[in-house]
């Protein structure tokens, strides 16, 4: 064997090695994403941000490409829904609110978490005053851990 054929066969075993370990990686790593697209199912966590210290219900309407029951992020939470279509569901999380989760949304692909929207309507306090600003009110829409 001349000595261009088998520097050509090193490169190819010694590529094929370095492909099959980051693969071996992104398994070991928890990372299931294999560039496939098939659906990953899941969840979605809702987190919110509060500029209060003292809110006690917040409504809210999300979006996305299938929205179905939620439940609550936090035992302290009660979660009310009225699915408007199958791609919008109205919200209220009633409970001692703050800057954190709030709402575990299962999916049906946890790619399309950013596809997800949420429009915060109402917040009221903890002694059902409404609040007049809505201003420093926000919420994240992100992959659970769990």
């Amino acid at each position: 064997m001349n000595r261009a054929l088998r520097w050509a066969i090193g490169l190819v075993v010694l590529l094929s090695v370095a492909v099959y370990g980051c693969k071996l990686d992104d398994l070991t790593a928890g990372n299931t994403d294999s560039g496939s697209d098939d659906p990953i199912a899941g969840t979605l966590t809702v987190s919110l941000t509060t500029p209060n210290a003292d809110d006690g219900a917040i409504r809210f309407t999300l979006t996305g490409p299938f929205v179905t029951t939620p439940r609550a992020a936090s035992p302290g939470h009660l979660v009310f829904t009225r699915q408007r279509s199958s791609q919008e569901l109205d919200v209220v999380v009633l409970g001692d609110l703050q800057s954190e989760a709030i709402l575990i949304l299962p999916v049906r692909d946890t790619r399309t978490a950013p596809d997800y929207q949420v429009t915060i309507t109402e917040v009221a306090t903890r002694t059902n005053a409404l609040r007049t600003d809505l201003t420093g009110y926000g919420t994240l829409v992100l992959r659970s851990a769990e």
